[in-house]
């Protein structure tokens, strides 16, 4: 999946620390398409 600037999507917050929220929460993706592009850092899982 190319990830673009805008775009919805469910991320696993786990671990956690303290109170922070866990689960799976919907993420919006803040970073520019050209940042994107080129710097991979997401784990995607299939299932």
């Amino acid at each position: 999946m190319k990830l673009k600037r805008g775009m919805i999507i469910d991320v696993n917050l786990d671990p956690t620390l303290g109170s922070e929220t866990g689960k799976i929460r919907p993420c919006i993706i803040v970073t520019n398409n050209t940042y994107n592009e080129r710097v991979p850092v997401i784990q995607e899982e299939k299932g």
